[in-house]
């Protein structure tokens, strides 16, 4: 009985039938917005309905605020600059120990890295 259903869905289907012409716009008017009712009464049309869309999310984020933000390199001076001690603890070579200590632990068989291998990997070699 199902297949017999099938097939005559599929026939009419094939046929253009104005109940798939329903469907098929149907589908269409639930993916677009033909008018919005607000306080300011009904909008309607694309053109108005794109303009207060705009406008209303540009009310959402307010004005554009004015920064001092430059693109000249040569200007740092409202950029905390690293002192020379901080560039020398930044540049440090890593120490046996710093690298050691956390590969050690963490347990065996965890999850792989993103070189593939297994924590026990580096534990044993």
């Amino acid at each position: 009985m199902l297949e017999g259903n099938f097939f005559a869905t599929l026939l009419q289907g094939n046929c253009n039938t104005k109940y798939f012409q329903v469907v098929a716009n149907g589908k269409h008017r639930k993916t677009r917005i033909f008018q919005l009712e607000q306080e300011e009464g009904l909008i309607e049309g694309d053109e108005n309905l794109k303009r207060y869309i705009t406008d209303y999310s540009k009310g959402l984020f307010g004005a554009s605020e004015e920064n001092n933000f430059t693109m000249i390199e040569s200007k740092r001076e409202d950029i905390p600059q690293v002192s020379w001690e901080e560039d020398g603890i930044l540049n440090a070579l890593f120490t046996e120990e710093e690298v050691k200590e956390p590969i050690f632990q963490k347990e065996h068989n965890k999850a792989v890295g993103p070189d593939g291998f297994p924590p026990k990997f580096y534990q044993a070699f």
